[in-house]
Parts: C-alpha cells; sequence; structure tokens
C-alpha cells in the first residue's frame, strides 16, 4: 500500500518513488521531533510547577518548529512555482489564506489576534514592504537558479546583520568564535559560487534583489518585535493582511493573469499550491514567535542551519542543483553556521523591553480574549 502511494505521488510530482518516500521520512522525523520537543516543553512546565515552560524549552520548541517549516516551504514553493509559474499569484494565495485562517480563528475564540489598529498598521508597513520583496525576489529566482544556491548566499546574512545589530540594535560585536563561524560561511559561499553550473546573469540578480530585502526585513522585523506590544498571533494577522493588497497588484501588473487563464490546472498543481500556503501558516506564526526571544543574528543563522534538510529533499527530488564540490562547500557553509553563538546586548541597552506584553513570555499559548 505504502509502495503504491508512493509511486501514484511520485507520478503526480513527476520526481520517482524513492524521492517520495525519502522525503516523507524526513517529514516524518520532523514531524517527530516537533512532537517530542512540545511533551518535553510539557514536562518542564509540570516540573517547574508553573504555568509556562522553562525558556531553553521554549525556544528548543521553537527553533524545531520554525525549521522544520522553513526547510520545507522552500522546495514546496519549488514545486508549486513549477507547476503554476505565476510566484506573486502563489504568493498572494499564501498571504490570504492565512489571514483567513487567523481572522476565522480568532472569531472562533481559538487564538489572540487583534483586529487591525491605524497606528500599529502604519509600523508594519515597512515590515510588510521587506515581507513582499523577499517573498516576491524569493520565489522568482526559484524560476532561474537551484533550490541551494539561494540557501547559500541566504547563509551570509548573519554576517551582514551581525553588524547592523551592533551598529543600530544595542547588540555587542560576535565573540571571535562567532566571527570564525560566520567567515566559515563566506568562505563557502565563495567556494559554492565558484562551482555554480547553473550561473545565470538574470537568476543573480534576482538573488542580490533578494538579499537586499532579506537583511532589510530580518532586522526590522526584530525591532518592531521588541518595541510592539502584540501577540504572536497578531503580528501573524497584520503581516498577512497588510501584504494582500500589495500583492494582488503585483499580480495583476506582472502579466500573470494572462499565464493563469492559460493554464492548464492538475491535480498535482492545485495539491503543491495548497501544501504552499499550509507551509506558509507556520512558517509566518513560528518566524515571529522565534524572533520574539533570540536576536535577529540568531535567527538568521537558525534559517541557514537548518536548510540541511532543505538540501537533501533538493538532492532527491531534482537533477538540477550543484556539482559535488559544490555541495560540499554548501555543507560547509552551514557546519560554519552553526558554531554561531548569540552576541549579548550591550550593557546601555540591557534595560530589557519593560513595555513587552506579557503574553509574550509563551508566544505557544493562544488563549482567546474575544478581542474581534
Amino acid at each position: 500500500m505504502l509502495v503504491a502511494t508512493c509511486e501514484w505521488m511520485g507520478n503526480l510530482l513527476g520526481v520517482s518513488p524513492q524521492a517520495v518516500s525519502s522525503t516523507l521520512v524526513i517529514v516524518l522525523i520532523g514531524l517527530g521531533a516537533l512532537v517530542g520537543v512540545y511533551f518535553l516543553k510539557q514536562l518542564s512546565t509540570k516540573q517547574h510547577g508553573q504555568g509556562k515552560p522553562s525558556k531553553v524549552m521554549l525556544v528548543t520548541f521553537l527553533v524545531v518548529a520554525y525549521s522544520l517549516c522553513s526547510s520545507m516551504l522552500l522546495i514546496l514553493n519549488k514545486v508549486a512555482v513549477t507547476y503554476i509559474p505565476a510566484p506573486s499569484f502563489i504568493l498572494f494565495c499564501q498571504l490570504a489564506s492565512c489571514a483567513l485562517y487567523v481572522k476565522l480563528s480568532a472569531v472562533a475564540g481559538v487564538v489572540d489576534a487583534e483586529p487591525l489598529e491605524w497606528e500599529k498598521s502604519k509600523k508594519f508597513a515597512l515590515i510588510v514592504f521587506g515581507f513582499i520583496g523577499t517573498l516576491f525576489s524569493n520565489v522568482t529566482s526559484l524560476r532561474y537558479v537551484p533550490v541551494d544556491t539561494i540557501i547559500c548566499f541566504r547563509a551570509s546574512c548573519p554576517i551582514v546583520i551581525a553588524v547592523i545589530e551592533f551598529l543600530y540594535l544595542g547588540r555587542e560585536l560576535p565573540s571571535f568564535r562567532s566571527w570564525a563561524s560566520l567567515l566559515g560561511v563566506f568562505a563557502g559561499v565563495t567556494a559554492y559560487t565558484w562551482q555554480d553550473v547553473n550561473f545565470t546573469v538574470v537568476g543573480y540578480v534576482w538573488i542580490i534583489i533578494w538579499y537586499t530585502f532579506a537583511v532589510f526585513e530580518m532586522v526590522y522585523v526584530k525591532k518592531v518585535v521588541d518595541t510592539v506590544k502584540m501577540t504572536t498571533w497578531s503580528r501573524t494577522y497584520y503581516q498577512n493582511t497588510l501584504a494582500i493588497l500589495p500583492m494582488l497588484a503585483i499580480t495583476a501588473f506582472s502579466g500573470e493573469v494572462q499565464t493563469l487563464m492559460n493554464l492548464k490546472w492538475t491535480t498535482g498543481g492545485i495539491a503543491a499550491l495548497v501544501a504552499s500556503c499550509v507551509g506558509g501558516l507556520g512558517m509566518s506564526y513560528f518566524s515571529f514567535a522565534l524572533r520574539a526571544v533570540i536576536s535577529a543574528t540568531s535567527f538568521s543563522v537558525i534559517g541557514n542551519v537548518c536548510k540541511v534538510l532543505t538540501i537533501l529533499v533538493n538532492l532527491l527530488m531534482w537533477d538540477k542543483h550543484s556539482n559535488a564540490l559544490g555541495t560540499v562547500a554548501l555543507l560547509g557553509c552551514l557546519g560554519a553556521g552553526s558554531a554561531y553563538q548569540q552576541a549579548p546586548m550591550r550593557s546601555a541597552h540591557k534595560i530589557e523591553k519593560a513595555d513587552k506584553d506579557p503574553r509574550e513570555e509563551d508566544p505557544l499559548v493562544a488563549k482567546a480574549e474575544s478581542r474581534v
């Protein structure tokens, strides 16, 4: 039965049954790790006799959850854009479905998400700008370059972010060990680029555009998370809702409407689109939850290291990826990144977020207050 299912899914997605079975195993391992950490979190809560888990367990849970969503979403987007060559439309569907889910869940009393307010919406304007720019340039670049090229360039983001956090967000510069880690990542990026057999000018232009948006988005979101009182579900709702209209405009003016009209919809394409929407919801929530408890540089490093899972799936499912030396360089990037240690706040900035919403102490607890 399982073999037949893998063969059916392989034919549907245009990949081998072995690729499907390997991907399912990786997903199940990730889900198993997520469930295991969740129960450890609950056990930690009981042992401490408090209404919330220890910070270590909370951060561990969020790292595992975010890593799973982040690793799989890039693959899901790659599959979706292969079936539906309209990246902005795919992103519009992700934004709309996420906003709708949060709104309905809030109305039903399942989650705590605030209705839109003008003052907070203004503070989210630049977040939406960076968010849309990052998503659109990322999905568009997937049309021209393989997944591992994007992963490799992403691995150099922490170097830039560490300096920006020192200049503007009150953190100390990384330690010698952390600088060695970041420079190791940079060396791996350089080696990978040299070995990139899929180089195209258009692809690398889109990667540069994406890189600029990604660095800005990571730093600015951290600043807003630290200064604006909101629950994680509220931030998820604001970001996705405010981004719907701009993304719809991009879809209308990018020529994708004609592409969609001429598109022959298939079961595989619809399934890929739905899967990417589910992945987008998880990615949106857990990214905000994790950003609330770690630095922007650490968030970027975690995002890089968890891409090992993406690389494994990419190698199994497609034949368009880097050569052997390029893959070694890429794994070297991620190995170096795993040695990074978060820099502490400078003493002048250690007045710890006194105005932060106390509910963010445990952003996984989504007790509704029917505020909509």
